[in-house]
């Protein structure tokens, strides 16, 4: 019983971050497109030939393969830094209600009953979305290792401090 409960648990981990960035780029991708007359893409995943959807100036694009990584693309140079700053800010914000609403679930079921599990595979996946995006880091792009990734609270910090 309890394998059974930690490939459970394991699974939705695995889902729950897959499910997380998503929910968390696109917190970042709608402000981008609500606050900008720019086209917005978010990525989810390091493969060159992503799953797309496209709505209006938004471009999703999904893929299994490096599925831990995610980012949103628009022309930053044109925008006030008050815009830069609230875009950066939506990823944390969608993860945060992400992960509030998984805390609800789990509070409705009995102590490692499935959904509780699922529930909480999918908190401390969100978790994980929550710490690297919020604590100072810098990170190398997995396909371009030249190219350094800022997490959003850095970002913020950088674009604050100019």
């Amino acid at each position: 019983m309890i394998v059974f409960q930690f490939l459970v648990f394991a699974a939705s981990f695995v889902g729950g971050l897959f499910i997380g960035l998503i929910v968390h780029e696109l917190g970042h991708a709608i402000a981008a497109v609500a606050l900008t007359k720019q086209k917005v893409t978010a990525q989810i995943g390091t493969s060159n030939r992503p799953f797309r959807i496209v709505v209006g100036r938004l471009s999703l694009r999904l893929s299994i393969s490096g599925f831990r990584y995610g980012w949103t693309e628009y022309d930053r140079s044109g925008e006030s830094r008050g815009v830069q700053v609230l875009v950066a800010l939506c990823g944390p914000l969608a993860t945060v209600v992400l992960a509030g609403f998984c805390l609800a679930w789990v509070y409705g079921f009995p102590v490692l009953s499935l959904p509780w599990l699922v529930g909480l595979g999918f908190i401390v996946a969100n978790l994980r979305i929550l710490a690297t995006s919020i604590l100072p880091l810098k990170m190398r792009n997995p396909q371009n290792q030249d190219e350094e990734w800022l997490s959003d609270s850095l970002d913020i910090w950088r674009l604050l401090k100019k």
